[in-house]
């Protein structure tokens, strides 16, 4: 999935200022995007954070919203 185009929303943004989590999250969801081309919305935990991402149909990934660790143990800062 070579020249994938990421793009946060304005929520995620919020979010990301409120929260400070981790973006390394980030690489996790482009693999889970290259073991799953045809996903729509995914969910994807690092244990540490977690995104959750919507796919649109032109290819383009935007960051809906993020936390601190997983959707089990969510953290605030």
């Amino acid at each position: 999935m070579s020249g994938m185009k990421i793009l946060p929303t304005k929520h995620f943004i919020e979010r990301l200022g409120e929260r400070a989590f981790d973006l390394s999250v980030i690489a996790k969801l482009h693999m889970e995007l290259a073991k799953q081309p045809n996903a729509r919305i995914l969910e994807v935990s690092t244990g540490n954070a977690t995104v959750v991402a919507e796919i649109k149909e032109n290819g383009v990934v935007k960051l809906i919203t993020g936390w601190i660790g997983n959707r089990k143990n969510k953290m605030e800062k």
